[in-house]
């Protein structure tokens, strides 16, 4: 009979030893979490399952401006190819390309472009399929800036900012990405760079900065290669 107590007493001892460890760890828990701010803003991706040329793309991206969140879906997916000195063709990166209402697309050569705006958000992240240079993927981005028609010896403000945020990255590996995002209220648009860090910068300007940034995929390409990818992110 004392022997049956006792356990009793024990089992009860030690079920209010669990009760209050676990009070504890989720006291600590929750401490934990409402002390790590959310970045604001913020670009996230749903990776999915799906492989393309090696890299896992997105199902969609997300968002986080100002405490809003625009979830933006996958168009579509395609790679930038190049060649190198007019003979071999190498592989540079990998574009997903991504609207907060893709119905609202003009998927046409023509109309693709100025149909951004009315679809957006919008997204373009790049995946680097072999190590880059920033001041090799400016000067890539300057030459389709200038088959597009822009002054690339007197650039705007904003495109100067961006190119030397470009520059300034000594060089993107293999596997890592960066985004350009852009949302566009009345006239003016904003430019979000994600970087491979997952750091933020902002670049606001009038739409036709934006305009011309997004002709470099979208506009007139500079090669048959670029012209290949336009027609992969449309189709």
């Amino acid at each position: 009979m004392f022997i049956v107590n006792d356990h009793k007493t024990t089992m009860k001892k030690i079920t209010l030893l669990f009760i209050v460890l676990f009070q504890f760890a989720f006291h600590a828990f929750a401490q934990k979490t409402a002390a790590t701010p959310v970045t604001d803003p913020s670009i996230t991706d749903k990776i999915s399952e799906i492989t393309f040329e090696d890299v896992r793309v997105s199902s969609y991206s997300t968002l986080l401006d100002q405490g809003k969140t625009t979830d933006l879906k996958m168009v579509n997916h395609g790679i930038r190819k190049k060649k190198v000195f007019g003979l071999a063709t190498v592989k540079v990166y990998v574009v997903e390309f991504f609207a907060a209402d893709p119905t609202k697309l003009d998927r046409t050569e023509e109309g693709i472009l100025s149909s951004l705006k009315k679809a957006g958000p919008v997204e373009l992240k790049l995946t680097a399929s072999r190590d880059l240079t920033g001041k090799k993927i400016s000067d890539s981005f300057t030459e389709a800036l200038e088959a597009n028609g822009v002054d690339v010896k007197n650039l705007s403000k904003e495109m100067t900012e961006l190119m030397t945020e470009l520059s300034s990255v000594k060089e993107l590996e293999k596997g890592q990405s960066f985004s350009l995002l852009a949302t566009w209220k009345d006239t003016s648009s904003t430019l979000f760079i994600k970087r491979p860090d997952s750091s933020i910068k902002t670049i606001t300007a009038n739409e036709g900065f934006t305009k011309d940034l997004f002709a470099i995929w979208f506009g007139k390409p500079t090669d048959d290669k670029l012209a290949d990818l336009k027609k992969s992110l449309i189709k």
